[in-house]
């Protein structure tokens, strides 16, 4: 993920808690490498395969990961900030 120039994911990191921990932050990570037709794992791989039957889905399932980020960041930036 850090290859890509989105200053969105800066966002994400600074405003969600535990951001090495969260699960969203993990499925995009492979989901990204996945489509980016970098190195993923035989378990990832088999978990794409057995949730994402198409790369349409795959798309569709990395979107609403990152959207979810979004919207927590968003949160967590708006309570301390107001």
């Amino acid at each position: 993920m850090e290859n890509l120039d989105f200053k969105y994911w800066d966002f994400i990191e600074k405003n969600i808690l535990k951001y090495h921990l969260d699960g969203n932050v993990l499925l995009c990570d492979i989901l990204f490498r996945y489509l980016g037709d970098e190195e993923v794992s035989e378990s990832d791989l088999n978990m794409i395969n057995d949730c994402y039957p198409t790369k349409e889905c795959v798309i569709n399932a990395l979107v609403e990961a990152q959207c979810e980020l979004l919207r927590e960041a968003l949160t967590n930036y708006y309570k301390r900030t107001f």
